[in-house]
């Protein structure tokens, strides 16, 4: 799988931003493993993303969800956020 310079800096950056988070770029992340643009797909991590994507609310992740049902249950590991964000009490 042959990536051009510029396609390998926007996944790097792609995947920065889902690891910290993002739920637009989760859905992106797991919308390439489901279907292999980009990198080898992978339909674990396509479910690992997606479904971090959805908790946060996306809708375009959720309905990825319901038209995979046949994706691959997450590990425990799999199950913990991407990014954990912690409030701090006054």
């Amino acid at each position: 799988m042959e990536q051009s310079a510029e396609e390998k800096k926007k996944l790097q950056w792609q995947m920065e931003r889902a690891e910290k988070g993002s739920d637009p770029a989760q859905y992106t992340i797991g919308m390439r493993y489901l279907e292999g643009k980009g990198v080898e797909k992978d339909l674990k991590k396509a479910r690992k993303w997606l479904t971090e994507s959805a908790k946060q609310g996306n809708a375009d992740a959720k309905k990825a969800l319901a038209e995979h049902p046949d994706l691959p249950p997450l590990d425990e590991k799999d199950a913990k956020p991407a990014a954990q964000v912690t409030e701090k009490k006054s």
